[in-house]
């Protein structure tokens, strides 16, 4: 499956445009959000602890409240 195909006058020629068109899209696509992700983490990494707010447990055992009301009682 070539998406370019040279003529006898040595031209090249687009033979699928679609399809071509498609696959460069979703590559060029998936590369930029690799891409994103890695550095994402990168930043993450440095300029935090390290992702210390996806582990489960804090560092000195108490429970951490994520809604931030201290009216409500844990039940």
């Amino acid at each position: 499956m070539a998406f370019i195909v040279v003529d006898n006058d040595n031209n090249l020629v687009l033979n699928k445009p679609i399809s071509a068109f498609l696959f460069i899209m979703f590559a060029v696509g998936f590369g930029v959000m690799l891409f994103a992700i890695i550095l994402y983490g990168l930043i993450k990494a440095a300029t935090s602890s390290g992702f210390s707010e996806l582990s489960a447990s804090v560092e000195d055992g108490e429970r951490e409240r994520i809604d931030d009301n201290d009216d409500l009682e844990d039940v």
